[in-house]
């Protein structure tokens, strides 16, 4: 059934708040007598379905096919057909279409405003990440301290691992104070089974493996705790709180991109 565009605005917002990948086509120009009228839109869902409509015949299966591939490429294109000679439809006409790609929006939850947080998080906002930074210290959750941030709330660490609502697409690093709150949070978001697309603890590997076990032993149906990443960050920096935090950065980005193995460039 064809959905009119006046539908699909408020399902592209929607895919859009909840982290989805997806792509929208529009015939930005389409000669009279074309199936597909200009401005008509098609949505294509990284599930390969499909809303809305171009106009139908080998014109959309042809925009299908391009909206599959760019969900690969992450790029967006520009398209044009004549219909009779390029894609064999009797109606002739030449269309025009413009094939968008949304990537998911990403939010970075950082449990602390220490050192790390304020490190990390101008790192993260200059490659895409909607930043949130959480710390239950007043004289520490102070937005004009961390300008880079798009929140900073001071609030209790724990209720908000309780109530906060993250997409897929979105990540949780955890450095509190002390280590005081470290456990108390990750275990919340294994029990809770958040599905997120990157969780990083920081501390060293003897005191993570302790933390870890412990958690494990609960057995959480979710698996979650199996895709902690930590001890956190790139093996690149062990010195300063700026390298290490450029180290988780990295690592994050990394992840985002399906990175698997890091090469170095050189002479090659």
């Amino acid at each position: 059934m064809e959905i009119h565009n006046q539908q699909l605005y408020p399902e592209i917002t929607r895919l859009i708040t909840t982290g989805h990948t997806f792509c929208v086509a529009t015939i930005v120009d389409a000669t009279p007598g074309t199936p597909g009228r200009t401005g008509f839109k098609l949505v294509y869902l990284e599930t390969g379905d499909t809303k809305g409509t171009v106009g139908g015949g080998e014109l959309e299966f042809k925009i299908v096919e391009i909206c599959s591939q760019v969900m690969k490429t992450n790029e967006s294109q520009y398209v044009e057909f004549h219909l009779a000679e390029d894609l064999g439809m009797a109606c002739g006409g030449e269309v025009r279409v413009f094939i968008e790609y949304f990537a998911p929006m990403k939010t970075a939850y950082l449990f602390g405003a220490g050192h790390m947080g304020r490190s990390l998080s101008p790192m993260l906002k200059s490659i895409g990440f909607k930043v949130v930074v959480i710390d239950n210290r007043p004289e520490y959750a102070i937005s004009e301290e961390i300008p880079s941030a798009d929140s900073v709330l001071c609030t209790d660490y724990l209720t908000f691992a309780e109530s906060f609502e993250p997409n897929e697409s979105d990540s949780v690093v955890i450095f509190t104070y002390g280590h005081q709150y470290d456990y108390d949070i990750i275990n919340i978001v294994c029990k809770r089974g958040l599905k997120l697309k990157y969780v990083g603890l920081i501390g060293s590997k003897s005191k993570v493996r302790l933390l870890l076990d412990k958690i494990k032993s609960f057995e959480y149906p979710n698996g979650v705790v199996n895709s902690i990443y930590s001890p956190i960050g790139l093996n690149i920096a062990t010195r300063t709180t700026p390298e290490i935090a450029l180290a988780i950065a990295a690592e994050m980005l990394a992840v985002y991109n399906g990175v698997q193995k890091v090469d170095f460039m050189k002479n090659k």
